[in-house]
């Protein structure tokens, strides 16, 4: 088991509560990459959007030090697009959309029997 409390030495935290905040940047990480046309920058400044409501939503005080702990996410983030891009989550992720988009359209544009 990692101790994920030491992911952000910046900031005193639990590590359920790093655990919280991991999680959800995970999640973040993969809803941002899911953006078509945008750069790399532009989703990284998703993630942190996202972070801060979700931080001032549920930890406020951690909220409020965020420019201290805005570094060490970045390194996280960046750790985990290379770590979903070298297992193709998000290849796969997108594979699965469009297959599902065809699908749909395929099945409204059926002519009738």
């Amino acid at each position: 088991m990692i101790n994920v409390s030491k992911v952000f030495s910046s900031v005193s935290m639990d590590a359920a509560t790093a655990e919280d905040i991991v999680s959800k940047v995970a999640v973040f990480v993969q809803l941002a990459e899911g953006i078509a046309n945008v750069s790399g920058s532009q989703k990284l400044a998703a993630v942190g959007t996202a972070l801060q409501g979700f931080l001032e939503a549920q930890y406020p005080a951690i909220q409020a030090e965020f420019s201290k702990l805005w570094p060490e996410v970045v390194s996280l983030v960046n750790g985990m697009v290379a770590l979903f891009n070298a297992l193709d989550v998000f290849v796969h992720a997108v594979a699965d959309t469009v297959k599902s988009v065809e699908a749909s359209v395929a099945q409204a544009v059926k002519p009738a029997a």
